[in-house]
């Protein structure tokens, strides 16, 4: 064999060789450094997911006990102002309110529903007016 052909056939060796050692241990190295990457992605987003729905659960808090304070304020304010337009609706129309009961409150759907029980006297056509 002459030295040009040893060469070559060194060369193709060395080139197999490499390919061989890529296939078997290089390729699956570098899968699971990929996966490595992708999954301390993810922890570092679930660390953020963490807590940014436990500040949102706090803040939630937090506002439904300024609703639960002012809920109050706006429910007797809103019954104040439908018995204001009702007693302002009577006294021109010569209708009498015997009437006036505690709002009814119920769910139905996912959504509360409140209504007004009022029992009016005076005329038919004066309490269509």
């Amino acid at each position: 064999m002459t030295g040009k052909a040893k060469n070559r056939l060194l060369a193709g060796a060395f080139i197999l060789s490499l390919f061989i050692a890529y296939k078997l241990a290089l390729s699956k190295t570098i899968r699971i450094r990929q996966q490595l990457i992708r999954e301390k992605k993810e922890s570092v987003m679930n660390r953020d997911i963490s807590s940014t729905l436990f500040r949102l659960k706090r803040q939630k808090r937090y506002n439904d006990s300024i609703l639960k304070t002012y809920k109050s304020y706006t429910h007797n304010s809103f019954q104040n102002n439908l018995l204001q337009g009702i007693t302002r609706f009577t006294g021109n129309n010569s209708i009498e309110v015997l009437r006036f009961a505690e709002p009814h409150e119920y769910s139905k759907d996912g959504a509360n529903y409140t209504d007004y029980q009022i029992r009016l006297s005076g005329t038919y056509e004066n309490i269509l007016k």
